[in-house]
């Protein structure tokens, strides 16, 4: 008897220990693969309208995945003066990173693979002085024209109108300011050349190499405004791709 309530005893000294052992060892410090200390909190892992969301309890901190494939087929009518064959394409193989590192700062990374051909769409990074005033530097749209910075997710049509994708520009590496105000949005910033695809990128350092050219410097400015209404969650600009904006439809 006594020898079983010593075994008993034992196992209950053993298993406190090994539960303490196990809590402390969840607090201990974590370090990365560099060796540098870091900072962990635990996430909560949601789908929202299809897109894969981690986001902190105090939701201080949110990262997300937008990710979407487009194809395109078409087919002609053989009895014409001009014949165009048939076919098929990957118009569109999109994978996105987003994340609010904390209230104030948001980035973003946009990678197109359409027809194996790889293309960095947007790359920048954004503050938000959560007064209305942000700012953002990196590769993104240029505020001109609702069409051309509303996203692909969400285009009524297979295409944008020709006109918008010939005078209006895109993507462009640059620096914005932007405010957005009780009834209107003002935004002003400067741009430089496209990034597009490693041929693109290509043909500019060579002419800045072989002919001295100069990749050139654009000024964008756009004024908004909405004299009804003052809703918070549609003031903000479609061109930016905020968390709100994509999983309520408004990008």
């Amino acid at each position: 008897m006594k020898r079983t309530m010593i075994i008993m005893v034992l196992a209950l000294l053993l298993n406190t220990t090994y539960a303490q052992e196990t809590k402390d060892t969840s607090r201990q410090d974590r370090f990365n693969q560099y060796g540098r200390l870091i900072s962990r909190s635990p996430l909560d892992v949601e789908n929202r309208n299809g897109i894969l969301v981690f986001e902190s309890k105090n939701q201080d901190y949110r990262l997300w995945f937008d990710i979407r494939v487009q194809v395109d087929a078409q087919m002609f009518s053989n009895k014409t003066m001009n014949k165009i064959g048939n076919g098929t394409s990957i118009r569109r193989a999109r994978f996105a990173a987003k994340t609010n590192l904390t209230p104030n700062w948001y980035g973003e990374i946009d990678l197109d693979f359409a027809n194996g051909i790889l293309e960095l769409n947007d790359a920048y990074i954004q503050y938000d002085f959560r007064n209305g005033l942000a700012f953002r530097t990196g590769n993104f749209k240029e505020r001109f024209s609702m069409a051309q910075t509303s996203s692909s997710r969400y285009l009524n049509f297979l295409e944008r109108a020709m006109v918008v994708t010939t005078f209006a520009p895109s993507r462009h590496l640059g620096l914005e300011g932007s405010y957005s105000g009780k009834h209107f949005l003002a935004a002003g910033g400067v741009f430089f050349q496209e990034i597009e695809d490693a041929e693109m990128r290509t043909f500019v350092e060579d002419n800045n190499k072989d002919y001295g050219r100069d990749e050139g410097v654009s000024l964008t400015g756009k004024l908004a405004i909405q004299p009804f209404g003052d809703n918070k969650g549609i003031r903000r600009t479609c061109c930016v791709c905020t968390f709100l904006q994509a999983t309520q439809n408004k990008c």
